[in-house]
């Protein structure tokens, strides 16, 4: 068997010097994708206070947070921000597509929601989570932490109704 190899060392090193041709090629042309994410958790108690004590809403930590994963979960939050801001959004665009097609194709292959697992969730561990991935030239960053804080900026009255 080793006989027969050694008779072929030309065509197996033709061979791998072929696929690393193609390896490096790929590792210089392809255009790199980057991964940002972000994670929001619970609000401390003494900070619900101020609303808590109006009574004219009550709102435990943990709920508040569902409430804030709900919305950016929501394809309306995510719209609104994507025709508020589209200058940050033209790198996502290809030649002849829509700027609908553009932030479907956006919300369905770039900006995901992550929850940690139910059963193993608790008050101290609760969180919500956004993870976008991105190519080389668009600046990811900004994109997601602009969409958080614009949404924590919106009035409070409106979160809860």
């Amino acid at each position: 068997m080793m006989q027969s190899i050694w008779k072929q060392k030309k065509l197996i090193a033709a061979r791998a010097l072929l696929l690393r041709f193609i390896a490096g090629a790929y590792a210089f042309l392809a255009t790199p994708v980057y991964e940002m994410s972000t994670l929001l958790r619970t609000a401390a108690l003494n900070d619900l206070d101020a609303l808590n004590r109006t009574e004219v809403y009550s709102l435990p930590p943990g709920k508040a947070l569902v409430r804030v994963g709900a919305a950016l979960d929501s394809y309306d939050t995510r719209l609104s921000y994507f025709r508020a801001n589209p200058k940050l959004f033209e790198a996502f665009g290809k030649a002849g597509q829509s700027p609908e097609q553009v932030f479907d194709e956006f919300n369905r292959d770039s900006l995901k929601l992550v929850q940690p697992d139910p059963k193993k969730a608790d008050l101290l561990s609760a969180y919500i989570g956004l993870q976008m991935r991105y190519p080389k030239g668009v600046e990811g960053d900004e994109i997601l932490i602009l969409l958080v804080l614009c949404w924590l900026r919106r009035p409070v009255l409106l979160w809860f109704f």
